[in-house]
C-alpha cells in the first residue's frame, strides 16, 4: 500500500487541506491560521500527490502530558509529498514569537509524524511507511504584514533546515514555491 493511501485512511478528512489547481496542471495550497483572519501563505507548484495536514486543530495534549518541556506544543501544518519523498513542517506566526517556542512547536509536529509512522507500521503492516523522507522545518513570521519579495533565509551557516533548531526562517512571505522550501 502506498504512503498516501495509508495517510488518507489514517488521518481524518476535516484536517486535510485540499490542493487547488494553479495553472496548466500545477497545484497550490493556501495555508491559513484559523484564529487569525489575515494570516495566510500560498505555496505554488506542489506535487499532485501531496497531503497537507492542519495540525493546529488537534485537541490539546495537556490532558495527558505535563507539558513541562513543551511536549504539548505542535506546529500548524505538515506537508507530505510521497512523490518527492519530502515532509515540510511549518509553523506560521502573524507577527513573531520566541525562537525557543517555535522550535518546540516544530519538534511536536515531528513527533506527530513519528507516531503516524509507528501506526502505519503496526496497524497497516507496512514496514517502510514514511521512511526515507527528507525533513524540512520552516518558520514563517509576519504573515499578516505587507508582502515583499520572499527570500527564505536559513540560520547562518545551515543549508539543510533538517532539524527544528535549524529551521528555515521566512519573514513577510509573498507566494512561496514548494521546490525552494523542500530543496527538491
Amino acid at each position: 500500500m502506498r504512503d498516501k493511501e495509508i495517510l488518507s485512511e489514517l488521518i481524518r478528512e476535516d484536517v486535510i487541506i485540499s490542493l487547488q489547481s494553479h495553472y496548466e496542471g500545477k497545484w497550490m495550497v493556501e495555508l491559513e491560521e484559523p484564529s487569525v483572519q489575515d494570516s495566510k501563505v500560498k505555496i505554488n507548484n506542489i506535487p499532485a500527490d501531496t497531503l497537507v495536514i492542519r495540525l493546529n486543530v488537534f485537541p490539546a495534549l495537556s490532558a495527558m502530558f505535563r507539558s513541562e518541556k513543551g511536549e504539548c506544543r505542535c506546529a500548524d501544518f505538515i506537508i507530505i509529498s510521497p512523490e518527492k519523498k519530502c515532509i515540510l513542517y511549518i509553523e506560521m506566526k502573524r507577527t513573531k514569537d520566541k525562537w525557543n517556542s517555535i522550535v518546540k512547536q516544530l519538534t511536536g509536529a515531528m513527533c506527530f509524524v513519528e507516531y503516524c509512522r509507528v501506526i502505519g507500521r503496526e496497524f497497516w503492516g507496512e514496514r517502510n511507511f514514511l521512511t526515507g523522507y527528507k525533513k524540512r522545518f520552516i518558520s514563517i513570521s509576519h504573515t499578516s504584514m505587507s508582502k515583499s519579495p520572499t527570500r527564505p533565509n536559513p540560520v547562518a551557516g545551515v543549508d539543510s533546515c533538517d532539524t527544528p533548531s535549524t529551521a528555515m526562517r521566512i519573514n513577510r512571505p509573498g507566494t512561496l514555491q514548494f521546490g525552494k522550501l523542500s530543496g527538491c
